[in-house]
């Protein structure tokens, strides 16, 4: 994962962690999926285990890093 993160001139340690979270914020933000099935598709068996991923931020600001994240522009 860092290997692809460095090609896409990301320069911070790629976790599976970081691509989990991000898989999740942007199913949320991007994709309107609810909690619920964010956390069916992580194996949550319970949901306050899935709202503790989005405790840290607003929906504004998770809208926000996503489209950062999904800005492919300044690749080219």
């Amino acid at each position: 994962m860092n290997a692809i993160a460095k090609e896409l001139g990301i320069d911070f340690n790629v976790t599976t962690y970081v691509a989990r979270h991000s898989f999740a914020t942007i199913l949320v933000t991007e994709g309107n999926a609810p909690l619920e099935f964010v956390g069916q598709s992580f194996g949550h068996a319970n949901i306050s285990t899935t709202q503790n991923y989005f405790s840290g931020f607003d929906k504004k600001k998770q809208v926000e890093f996503n489209k950062a994240l999904l800005d492919f522009s300044s690749l080219s």
